[in-house]
């Protein structure tokens, strides 16, 4: 147990002083020219590997840089995480003192800093160390509640380790073992070599505590054996130390000695201001064990300089008990005498009771050896004295520490039940998160069905409509059929009756020669007409059927204009009507021949039948841009506005009325015109007036 007790704490201040002086060397950043973060990121990065490594002069050095180049660019970040490490390197130099103020300044300082939980982590440990175990245990459920658990693991595995090392002052083996355990759990699940080196070390710690020293042996190796695959000199140097103790506990001074031996090399060099003197202790107290006294007390003696240099009294006492011991084992035992009051002095200048009791007990005993019974009475006494003053004393400590510990369960039942009531929280969160899913889902597949409706509404309406105008369409069909058929009926009928009655007639051989020709010039006349009838019924019938596929060429409009003239001339001639040509001989269309012909065979027998003798039709052409206006004008009877405004009100419908002589008409023409000149992409125009004549004008395409 001796070899395993942290003896000096009184004199830390001076070490702390002494390490300050050693350190103070001209800063680098008193000589750099230019700096910017990156270069404080950097040297903060570097001083965290260092101190790992045990580079502590460079490193202390590389904070300091940062630190003050972080103020000097306002850099929050650096300041906050210089603050950081700087904790974390008093904690690896055993300052632990130091490590407090620094920390607990920097979280009055920063008190929403980004690094809180490792500020407060590395305080835990710090109050660990100096046995402030209730603060410590404090502080750290402090930094795991604001830690997030999935995505902070490293930070709780550094916790619980911290913790698992309290507890263990604490004496709380469960809650020890448990700590440290998680720690190695959740290093190794996360794949941390860094991390699991320190929990597999502390769990070793732990285990040799509770005197679990075979237990303690396989997870200390296996710590050292991946800190020095990693080249972490500070970690294998903690290992070392613990294994040692193993080592020695078990059985095994040799191995414990070689182990120390090379530990203490390794301390020289990454702790170089730092003097070995508790290594040097514990070297000479295994050499004590094995009877090598001579060695012991070389040991003891270098280790002794080194505590009166610094004046660390812890260090004095257990030095001079141990170069007692080994004067007591030599048989000189006034030399023992004279190092156990040298101890006792110790203990006596400090106050702790420990060592005087520790002290007084050796001298009665040494005393009684030399035959000093009266000052080995003396000396008893006092122990005793002593003794119940410490019963006293450890009573008033055990009770103290068993308020603690209740405090502790106290405060682990209000965060258990702090963390039930968050959970539950969570779970009601949770469940009205489900609800408010589930609803909008709801809504939106309502919404999808109302959407679906309508559309299918849509659709339906959109049918009702087509069939509606299907149906109208084929009811106009219908209208136009029975008027094709009366026209068919009354139309066609006469021609062939005449026809019949002149076959009679010639049979009879009763017909003049004048009446034969009479007879044959109308029989002409209405056959003529007939025909110009069916053409435009065959036109109409197939257009309206089937549609007829016009075929746009260019084509020159004048030679069309005289084959239309010349099929109508008879009956203008017969009404005394002019028919004039004006049409530009050169003049070309973008159209279908026979669409051309029928629209203006059409106009043209419209303008004779209104039209009276001495009246005159011409037709005129004209360029329009890209198109080409031609022009149907007659000076016959004219339309009223009224009537021109129901010409084409809309395609396929029939308007007929009769002509000068009493003509009358199939009622399509003015319907297959607009038709045809609507295929052509052409467009019609109508300007008439009553008594005064008409004129209609198509423009076709030119090009």
């Amino acid at each position: 147990k001796l070899i395993r007790t942290n003896y000096f704490t009184i004199a830390r201040p001076l070490l702390i002083l002494l390490m300050l002086i050693l350190s103070g060397t001209l800063p680098t950043w008193a000589m750099q020219a230019e700096v910017d973060t990156s270069d404080v990121s950097n040297w903060l990065v570097e001083a965290e590997s260092e101190i790992l490594q045990g580079e502590i002069k460079s490193a202390r050095e590389k904070i300091n840089n940062a630190e003050y180049w972080a103020r000097e660019l306002e850099f929050p970040k650096g300041v906050e995480l210089a603050k950081l490490r700087l904790g974390d390197l008093y904690l690896n130099i055993q300052y632990y003192d130091s490590a407090k103020t620094v920390l607990q300044q920097a979280i009055s300082d920063n008190s929403q800093s980004r690094y809180m939980r490792n500020y407060l982590n590395l305080l835990g440990t710090a109050y660990g160390y100096l046995n402030e175990n209730q603060k410590a245990i404090e502080t750290f459920e402090q930094a795991l509640a604001i830690l997030d658990t999935l995505r902070d693991k490293k930070s709780i595995i550094g916790i619980n380790q911290n913790m698992g090392s309290v507890y263990e002052n604490m004496g709380m083996k469960t809650e020890t073992l448990s700590r440290y355990m998680k720690s190695v759990e959740f290093s190794e699940a996360i794949k941390d070599t860094a991390v699991l080196i320190v929990a597999l070390n502390g769990l070793g710690n732990a285990l040799n505590s509770f005197e679990e020293y075979e237990k303690a042996t396989f997870y200390i190796e296996r710590s050292i054996e991946l800190a020095k695959v990693k080249n972490y000199r500070i970690d294998i140097l903690r290992g070392l130390t613990n294994l040692a103790i193993s080592k020695l506990s078990l059985g095994f001074p040799e191995e414990a000695l070689k182990i120390y031996e090379e530990t203490l090399s390794l301390s020289k060099e990454i702790r170089p201001n730092t003097p070995p003197f508790q290594l040097l202790f514990n070297i000479g107290n295994v050499h004590l064990k094995q009877g090598d006294t001579g060695l012991a007390k070389e040991y003891f003696v270098e280790s002794l300089g080194y505590c009166e240099q610094f004046s660390i009294p812890e260090g004095i006492f257990y030095n001079s008990i141990g170069l007692g011991t080994a004067a007591e084992m030599d048989g000189d035992f006034r030399s023992a005498s004279n190092w156990y009051v040298r101890g006792l002095e110790v203990a006596e200048t400090y106050k702790i009771d420990q060592f005087q009791q520790e002290a007084l007990q050796l001298l009665s005993e040494s005393n009684k050896k030399l035959g000093n019974f009266e000052e080995a009475l003396e000396y008893f006494e006092r122990y005793s004295g002593l003794t119940d003053s410490l019963h006293n004393a450890e009573e008033e400590k055990e009770f103290a520490e068993l308020i603690n510990q209740l405090e502790l369960v106290r405060q682990t039942e209000i965060n258990k039940l702090l963390k039930e009531k968050q959970e539950q929280q969570e779970r009601q969160l949770n469940f009205q998160y489900v609800l408010i899913v589930t609803a909008v889902i709801i809504i939106l597949l309502i919404l999808i069905i109302l959407i679906n409706s309508r559309n299918s509404n849509r659709e339906i309406i959109k049918a009702n409509t087509l069939l509606s105008t299907q149906r109208g369409e084929l009811e106009k069909l219908n209208v136009e059929q029975n008027k094709l058929f009366a026209i068919i009926a009354h139309d066609l009928r006469s021609p062939l009756s005449s026809l019949k009655g002149m076959l009679y007639l010639l049979r009879k051989g009763n017909l003049t020669e004048e009446e034969f020709h009479q007879f044959t010039d109308e029989l002409d006349h209405s056959i003529q007409s007939n025909i110009e009838v069916m053409e435009d019924l065959f036109s109409w019938a197939k257009d309206q059927m089937s549609g007829i596929t016009l075929v746009n060429t260019h084509i020159t409009v004048h030679p069309i204009i005289d084959q239309v003239i010349s099929n109508q001339k008879r009956r203008a001639q017969d009404k005394g009507v002019s028919i004039i040509n004006k049409i530009d001989a050169e003049a070309t269309i973008i159209g279908d021949a026979y669409g051309v012909t029928l629209i203006f065979r059409n106009l043209l027998s419209n303008a004779v039948k209104f039209t009276n003798s001495g009246d005159s039709i011409t037709f005129t052409s004209k360029v329009k841009g890209d198109f080409l206006e031609l022009c149907v004008t007659d000076t016959g009877v004219g339309m009223s506005e009224e009537t021109v405004s129901k010409l084409f009100l809309n395609s396929g419908t029939t308007f007929s009325n009769r002509g000068t002589l009493g003509e009358r008409g199939t009622g399509f023409g003015l319907s297959i015109i607009q038709d045809f000149v609507t295929k052509q992409g052409g467009t019609i125009q109508v300007k008439s007036e009553e008594n005064k004549g008409t004129e209609f004008c198509i423009r076709l395409k030119r090009h």
